[in-house]
């Protein structure tokens, strides 16, 4: 079964410290799951974010909306990873050809914390208006999931909020040499 098991939150720490800033063979770029996505790091050592920077990226990266883990990224990745949802993901990198799952995991009901960031006016030309952050109880885990020699790899994690009615759970699997599938997941 390879990477389908049970993950501790102090595996789930380190996975995401080694993760950080690394990248993979088969992937451009390095891994930032840490310190772009994490308000109030808990944990020794953890790379995180400031509200400001947030709020920052928000503005530079022309996004409507930008969200942090505040100080549950260990926790609600965790959650994720053991959900049956999050199990069914790590069953797809078992697979020789596929590349990285991206999976997009329900964790609504264990009320953990973010910082959302949103921008009301957009526009394609000009300025964006003030960004505003806000305190909310994510609904998502969105993680970008690799193997890397057999071991998990986290390219990414971050907290997603999003307004009734929530999406159903998925996952994008991408395969080497080209090609993608979409899975829904139980919840």
């Amino acid at each position: 079964m390879g990477l389908v098991r049970r993950y501790s939150e102090e595996e789930i720490g380190k996975i995401l410290k080694q993760s950080e800033g690394k990248g993979l063979p088969s992937e451009a770029g390095a891994g930032h799951s840490e310190s772009l996505h994490e308000v109030i790091a808990v944990g020794r050592g953890r790379e995180s974010t400031s509200v400001s920077d947030l709020e920052e990226r928000a503005v530079s990266e022309r996004k409507p909306t930008v969200g942090a883990f505040d100080g549950s990224q260990i926790k609600a990745v965790a959650f994720a990873i053991n959900s049956q949802a999050g199990q069914n993901t790590l069953m797809y990198l078992n697979g020789t050809r596929v590349w990285y799952v991206f999976a997009k995991i329900n964790v609504a009901n264990q009320m953990f914390k973010m910082k959302l960031t949103t921008i009301q006016s957009l526009p394609e030309i000009g300025p964006a208006t003030k960004p505003d952050t806000a305190d909310k109880i994510l609904q998502f885990v969105y993680m970008k999931l690799m193997q890397n020699d057999g071991n998990l790899h986290i390219r990414t994690a971050y907290p997603v909020w999003r307004e009734a009615p929530l999406p159903a759970p998925k996952c994008q699997i991408f395969y080497r040499g080209g090609g993608q599938c979409d899975q829904d997941l139980p919840i």
